[in-house]
């Protein structure tokens, strides 16, 4: 034996090799070949039909040839709006393809359509949808017949499902037909909306089986009419369906003159068995001037109706239209446009309507200010009682009142939404020749939420929108005092310019009361209703009436009734039978103090550069807005003001800009400061506007309870022309808080707060040292019971210590002996004051 191959078998196994090769290419011409016969388009016999198959949907599709191996992935099918929904082949068989959603919620309803992608070319093939099933129940008994009943509408497109190739009988009292299911379909549809079933009550089906099944005929009672017979084509035709049954899909659509559907829109039947469309003509391409029709569909049965005919024209050259339509709560004023564009004449609106909400009015307007429209304004208040209700926003419009008519009352009931109307005609009683339509809903009225008080400058006009109007409650004596109400719902009951009369009659009650009159004494309340009219009619006025935020502001004169440094609440109330229950009003409250007016001039005062621009400050309680009269004069020198009057600012701050570039340093000279109803004065000297000019301020609270936090607040500034290093220090109850060297640059300045706080009842003193300028103070910590128990006595024994100890605190300001706080030779306050700089002089060296 060899190994060795022999010739024979060599070629033997070459010849092997060569017929496998040989079979594997002609199996895949085979195969392929056989691919490209299952994807060859096949003709259609029937179908595609989509019904219900024991609780799911299913689609048959009948070819005249062999479908071959359809899969999923080449076909897609669409729903009635164009979208995919998920479905795939059930079975792919000889001539029939059978189709199932993946999910029940992937059915179709009305209409679909089918795209299968065949070798050469995608088809879309339509799906015909069925809603009512009739299947074959077959012989169940021998010579006995099945009998079974099924509801349907008129007009409904039925499934007849039974076996393949089966004859089925259709016949009613009146009619009969026989119809085969197809040599491979099991279904075939029937409409029976067809001519020959009109007035049948049953359609009977005979399947071949025996079994009989009846169709038991309704009538959906489908309807549709459109709002008007005649339309512009900028118009909105509003088209409304009606059916027997409720909570149903319903599609409308809009037909030309050709029956082509121009536009669709879908709706719910609900509740009422209504629904509606809406066709805007104006946004739908191709609307002729032509006669149109809408078809409504029921969507899961399929049946139609349709509309009469209603025309379409062009909208004339003069345009009446509403600009929109109109919210309004009750207790405003709603303000109706009318735009009126190449249109000359009167116009005609119409409010309502007499048999809907037992309402409704007529007006007459022109636009004889050529603006191009009327502007109605509509009193809710009034709403009801005919012409007061109404009036135009310009009084060169002209305005009639034509007619009311109904027995409702004003004020209207709220939560309704009433007609509006304007045409080119009236009859006497409606709008006729009718160009536009909108609705004024009326909404419940909201009440009174809030009110604080404002202060305004004394003297200033409150009418002028540049008078400065500041929220605040605390107000100098003297200065305006407004209160300002939130209220969203008011502006037909309270306007501009009324009085305190006015507001009574409106039911609006503008009170003040004491908030402490004393022990034991009842408080006083000045009112402008009541019998107790303590406000003359100039006395409360109304200043502004802004209804876009809710506000309505009244200016109160005060000053003959109230006292200075005292305590009040402002109560507002509103009591009116019309718009609020029996019993019930509405009430909001806020406090304010009236302060006696003060001003100071700042202590940074006494050094000021001889620059074009040395700042004169200070700080005051009067309104922001306030002007100040600021003079510095120096006899044989000068009485100069700032080139601008300066205003008081939001916080109460002023400042002066006064050309002292003309004068040399040392001159001294005397400042004051002027608001009317508070001034101050004070000394000054003018220095070298080159060399640096440190200003020091410090503010620290006098009193403050015992455990509650005071802060001291510093400032250090430089108003000269120069920088210069400055040594600062801060001293609270003998601790060192702050020691530090700061460089300031001209006009620039330094700040710290430091918080302190005490648990006992006494003074913790303070001072401050920056470079030459000290200083300093004291804050006392009481008990808040001990300061109410003890405030009569300590009044009594304060005035009494006052009158003895004036002479005497004279004379000790110029002796050399004890100080009041027992260190003899100087106070406290030095004594702290020699201590910080010993200290910063320490740091200093050991630096």
């Amino acid at each position: 034996m060899t190994n060795e191959t022999t010739f024979r078998e060599k070629g033997r196994a070459l010849f092997l090799a060569a017929m496998m090769v040989l079979s594997v290419v002609a199996m895949s011409a085979a195969v392929a070949g056989a691919a490209a016969a299952i994807n060859d388009e096949q003709e259609l016999d029937q179908g595609p039909v989509a019904y219900d198959d024991e609780g799911d949907q299913t689609i048959e599709v009948v070819f005249e040839g062999d479908v071959g191996d359809v899969t999923s992935d080449e076909i897609t099918v669409e729903d009635r709006n164009g979208d995919e929904v998920d479905w795939e082949v059930e079975s792919s068989d000889n001539n029939v393809l059978i189709l199932e959603p993946e999910d029940s919620d992937q059915a179709i309803i009305s209409s679909g359509t089918l795209e299968i992608d065949w070798d050469d070319d995608t088809v879309e093939y339509d799906i015909e949808v069925t809603s009512t099933l009739v299947e074959d129940p077959g012989d169940t008994e021998e010579e006995e017949e099945e009998e079974e009943s099924v509801d349907a509408y008129y007009g409904e497109n039925v499934a007849i499902v039974g076996d393949e190739g089966d004859t089925v009988d259709i016949y009613s009292d009146d009619e009969s037909i026989t119809r085969g299911l197809g040599d491979n379909s099991e279904v075939r549809t029937l409409d029976t909306g067809d001519d020959r079933w009109d007035g049948a009550d049953n359609i009977t089906v005979d399947f071949e089986s025996g079994g009989e099944v009846t169709l038991e005929l309704d009538d959906l009672g489908l309807g549709i009419e459109t709002d008007e017979d005649s339309y512009w084509d900028s118009n909105t035709v509003e088209a409304t369906a009606e059916a027997d049954d409720i909570e149903r899909p319903v599609e409308f659509t809009l037909l030309d003159d050709d029956g082509d559907d121009l536009n669709t829109t879908e709706g719910h039947i609900g509740s009422d068995g209504e629904a509606v469309g809406e066709f805007n003509l104006s946004q739908i391409d191709d609307v002729d001037h032509e006669n149109y029709t809408i078809e409504v569909e029921d969507l899961e049965s399929g049946v139609t109706a349709e509309s009469d005919e209603f025309s379409v024209e062009e909208e004339p050259d003069g345009d009446i239209l509403f600009d929109d339509s109109y919210n309004v709560a009750l207790g405003n004023n709603a303000e109706v446009v009318v735009n009126i564009d190449n249109y000359d004449g009167p116009v005609y609106v119409q409010v309502g309507d007499v048999e809907e909400f037992n309402y409704q009015t007529v007006l007459e307007v022109e636009d004889d200010s050529d603006s191009g429209n009327v502007t109605i304004v509509v009193d809710t208040t009034e709403l009801g009682d005919g012409e007061d209700a109404y009036s135009v926003l310009d009084d060169d419009d002209s305005f009639d009142h034509i007619n009311t008519m109904g027995a409702a009352e004003a004020p209207l009931e709220t939560t309704h939404g009433y007609s509006l109307t304007v045409g080119v005609d009236e009859d006497g009683e409606n709008v006729t020749a009718e160009e536009d339509a909108s609705s004024l809903y009326l909404e419940d009225r909201e009440p009174m939420t809030d009110v604080y008080t404002e202060t305004a400058p004394d003297g200033d006009d409150l009418d002028d929108d540049d008078t400065v109007v500041t929220a605040t409650d605390e107000i100098a004596f003297e200065d305006s005092l407004l209160a300002t109400i939130e209220a969203q719902d008011m502006f037909a009951i309270v306007e501009e310019d009324d009085d305190a009369s006015e507001l009574a009659d409106a039911g609006l009650n503008v009170s003040i009361t004491e908030a402490d009159p004393g022990a034991n004494v009842e408080a006083t309340t000045w009112s402008n209703v009541d019998g107790n009219e303590d406000f003359s009619d100039g006395g409360i006025e109304v200043v502004e009436a802004d209804e876009d935020n809710g506000t309505i502001t009244l200016a109160i004169d005060y000053e003959d009734l109230l006292e200075e440094d005292e305590s009040y609440k402002l109560n507002i109330t509103y009591e009116d039978d019309e718009f609020l229950d029996d019993d019930e009003e509405e009430y909001v409250t806020t406090e304010f103090d009236l302060v006696e007016p003060e001003l100071e001039l700042s202590d940074a005062n006494e050094a000021l550069p001889n620059s074009d621009s040395a700042e004169v400050t200070g700080t005051t309680n009067v309104a922001p807005g306030t002007t100040v009269e600021i003079r510095a004069a120096a006899p044989q020198n000068f009485h100069l003001d700032p080139d601008e009057t300066p205003e008081v600012d939001a916080d109460g701050d002023f400042v002066g800009i006064i050309d002292f570039s003309e004068y040399e340093a040392g001159i001294e000279m005397e400042l004051t400061a002027d608001v009317g109803l508070a001034d101050d004065e004070m000394d000054a000297e003018l220095e070298d506007a080159d060399e640096a000019i440190i200003n020091l301020e410090a503010d620290a609270p006098s009193e403050v309870d015992v455990g509650d936090e005071a802060t001291l607040d510093v400032t250090v500034s430089n108003t000269g022309g120069t920088s210069d290093e400055v040594e600062i220090g801060i001293v609270v109850n003998g601790e060192n808080e702050v020691s530090e060297n700061v460089t300031l640059d001209p006009d620039e300045s330094w700040s710290d707060s430091v918080t302190f706080t005490s648990d006992s009842e006494g003074d913790v003193e303070w001072s401050v040292v920056a470079g030459d300028n000290e200083d300093s103070g004291a804050t006392t910590f009481s008990d808040a019971d001990d300061d109410e128990s003890d405030t009569d006595e300590s009044d009594e024994s304060d005035a009494d210590e006052d009158e003895s100890d004036t002479d005497e605190s004279d004379d000790d300001g110029d002796d050399d002996g004890d100080d009041d706080d027992g260190t003899p030779g100087f106070g406290v306050a030095v004594a702290l004051a020699a201590l910080l700089g010993a200290a910063m002089l320490a740091l200093r060296k050991q630096n």
